[in-house]
């Protein structure tokens, strides 16, 4: 099972896949990711305007957030199942730009029946901007019945 993801079908990224149903995301984003033909994952954040910071840089929360996309992308295509992130690292390497692409791919390099372990890197160009790493949990998506609300006494 691949990440929920729609097909891009029109513009730059066309070919590419956002996952959908992620509204933080489409917020900060958009985020794109394709998996390659040998199952490695690439990743791209088309910087806007409206992720930098007061130094007209993106704003390392942005980056973060998109390096969770990328380990969410990699573990759950690895695991053929949904995780949630458990920790996430990130060691900025330089600034990046408004306009810019950001472009990431990564690996997983450990895992077992419920942590994925995995790491990636952050690109502009040639240069590199984001080391990011992090533990990732497998789960089951929960139902919708699992989401309503429950009365005090059926959480006991």
């Amino acid at each position: 099972m691949k990440p929920l993801a729609v097909d891009v079908t029109a513009g730059k990224f066309a070919g590419w896949q956002q996952l959908s149903d992620v509204n933080f995301n489409e917020h900060v984003g958009p985020f794109y990711h394709r998996i390659n033909e040998d199952g490695k994952v690439h990743c791209a954040f088309p910087t806007k305007r409206k992720t930098l910071n007061n130094n007209n840089v993106v704003h390392g929360g942005a980056l973060l957030t998109f390096a969770d996309y990328c380990l969410y992308v990699i573990a759950s295509t690895y695991a053929e199942c949904s995780v949630v992130t458990v920790t996430l690292n990130g060691e900025f390497a330089g600034p990046v730009e408004a306009e810019a692409i950001v472009e990431a791919s990564g690996h997983v390099f450990s895992a077992g029946r419920s942590l994925i372990f995995a790491r990636g890197l952050c690109t502009v160009g040639e240069r590199h901007v984001l080391n990011f790493s992090g533990v990732l949990k497998r789960i089951k998506r929960p139902t919708l019945s699992a989401l309503e609300p429950r009365k005090a006494e059926e959480r006991i």
